[in-house]
């Protein structure tokens, strides 16, 4: 799949301090959270450009294998997660607008989203795992991971439920290296992304993707506790691809079970 070398420490953590990593500014209030009308318009649009890539990370290596792990089974066949760092090295003259997904939704307030997704909206679903994370020596860390999703269609949503509880992936770090992971990491699905992210890289990228993504627009982003970190994104011709490493500032816009084992496919040759 993607990565890295396996000696240094796993320091660099997806809470990324430099604040080009900030995506999302959180308006605190009394109870840390924005009001149902004020979150339906808060919003911010980033870009990614080809020169904001940094480089990849062990971390990032360990959270791209574990949304591979997840998507296999949500799609139920066999895929790649791409790190666009990688996909689009060669070219030099891109953007990738996002907007982030808002904290809450309106109960009635108007969207943008597709006929299919309006009737569609689900508030309030969570789906948690526990991954554990096999090193050197078959040592193990576990991981727990939530999963907030805030709009998706209901099959996705489904399926994503179907998904067992209990997970595990094989890694070449050793339990040294995972110790120093948080425990606790919290993401958010979105498929209120565009249908065809990557277009602007259609005709000078020939790699394509062997396999069918069912949820265009999907994106997934790593909360922290006043800012969002987007790490993967759904392409019709490039799959799911990982876009964690990417810095960049970004524009507020505000109307005032079973046990699954996973064999890592981490390239360690750096």
């Amino acid at each position: 799949m993607i990565f890295i070398d396996t000696v240094n420490r796993l320091r660099q953590l997806p809470e990324r301090d430099d604040t080009v990593f900030q995506r999302r500014r959180r308006t605190v209030s009394s109870n840390d959270s924005l009001t149902l009308s004020e979150a339906a318009t808060y919003v911010q649009h980033i870009t990614l450009t080809a020169d904001a890539a940094f480089e990849l990370t062990p971390v990032d290596s360990i959270i791209a294998n574990i949304l591979e792990t997840l998507l296999e089974q949500f799609e139920n066949q066999k895929l790649d997660v791409t790190a666009l760092s990688q996909l689009a090295a060669n070219q030099e003259d891109w953007e990738l607008p996002l907007q982030t997904p808002p904290l809450e939704q309106a109960q009635d307030s108007p969207t943008d989203y597709t006929e299919h997704l309006k009737a569609q909206q689900k508030k309030g679903i969570e789906k948690r795992f526990e991954f554990t994370l096999l090193g050197k020596s078959n040592q193990q860390r576990k991981l727990m991971l939530l999963f907030r999703i805030q709009h998706l269609n209901t099959s996705a949503i489904q399926r994503l439920q179907g998904i067992p509880p209990n997970q595990q992936l094989t890694t070449p770090y050793s339990i040294e290296q995972l110790q120093s992971l948080p425990e606790h990491w919290t993401f958010e699905m979105d498929q209120d992304g565009e249908q065809q992210p990557l277009s602007s890289l259609y005709n000078n990228v020939s790699t394509r993707a062997t396999y069918t993504i069912s949820v265009p627009g999907l994106q997934i982003w790593y909360e922290k506790e006043r800012d969002a970190l987007p790490l993967l994104i759904a392409d019709p011709n490039f799959g799911y691809v990982y876009i964690g490493n990417y810095g960049t500032g970004s524009t507020a816009s505000e109307h005032q079970s079973p046990t699954i084992h996973h064999e890592g496919d981490i390239d360690t040759s750096a």
